[in-house]
């Protein structure tokens, strides 16, 4: 699916460009945001004249960054359970599908003929499409494919539960399917819902000013900086936003949803 570059904004990139060239720019960013502060209050303070505290010294910019890690902890939390909770709708999503359209299934297979053959051709097909819809990684969002095949596929159960002198048999059959339907509709839904924008921007301005200032505070308490300790944390950080950011993403990365109730009943239905 190619993508308008009018549509193309600030907004956006964290859902567009792949993951480890935004993870490259945030780590990369971040280490120049901590030298940044770091040389800054350097400069300002051989400007000024003054010698680093050293260890036992502050002047309130250890109680700010104090306040401001604490903080960034809560969004990061935050933003995480965000991140979570639609991973965790989504996988449940397919396995909720899967149990609607086994029990449609099942149902189908008790029907008399010819409308056992016939709904049963129609729910293959329509299972089909949804598992061809579940695994590809391009234009997930299309469901063309489905909407065509729902109205097949309903058509031939009203039928055959207008036939059917069971009225156990009719009710599930009909319950069932229109039941899939609805899912579906929510799947989409929940592969379209993303973290807000507003949401990751203010985590990603509260890690940069965080991180400024802690520079700021190893300049004002030692002459030399802490490279590897500094790093290590910058790279936690990164990788943090990176599950995050990966959680959030519905057709590309590491953490995927797994697709398997749906291939599992395909293979059974075939």
């Amino acid at each position: 699916m190619s993508i308008d570059s009018s549509t193309l904004s600030l907004t956006s990139w964290l859902h567009v460009w792949p993951l480890w060239e935004i993870g490259a720019a945030i780590f990369a960013s971040l280490v120049a945001l901590s030298g940044l502060g770091y040389h800054g209050a350097r400069w300002s303070r051989r400007k000024r004249g003054s010698a680093p505290q050293g260890k036992n010294g502050s002047d309130g910019r250890d109680f700010l960054l104090t306040a401001m890690l604490g903080l960034m902890a809560l969004l990061l939390a935050f933003t995480f359970s965000l991140a979570l909770d639609r991973f965790e709708t989504r996988r449940d999503l397919v396995v909720t599908e899967a149990n609607a359209l086994e029990t449609a299934w099942m149902f189908a297979q008790a029907l008399q003929e010819p409308d056992r053959i016939i709904v049963t051709k129609a729910l293959r097909n329509y299972l089909e499409a949804r598992v061809i819809w579940s695994q590809t990684y391009t234009d997930r969002n299309d469901m063309g494919a489905t909407k065509e095949l729902q109205i097949p596929l309903w058509n031939a159960t009203i039928t055959a539960a207008h036939n059917e002198p069971t009225l156990a048999i009719s009710t599930g059959l009909t319950t069932a399917v229109s039941a899939s339907f609805d899912i579906a509709t929510k799947r989409l839904a929940a592969r379209t819902a993303k973290i807000p924008d507003s949401v990751l921007h203010t985590l990603l301005l509260y890690i940069a000013i965080a991180v400024l200032i802690l520079g700021e505070v190893t300049a004002a308490h030692d002459k030399k900086p802490h490279h590897f300790s500094t790093t290590l944390l910058l790279l936690l950080l990164t990788l943090a936003l990176m599950i995050i950011l990966d959680l959030d993403r519905t057709n590309s990365g590491a953490i995927m949803v797994s697709q398997q109730p749906m291939l599992d009943l395909w293979e059974g239905a075939r």
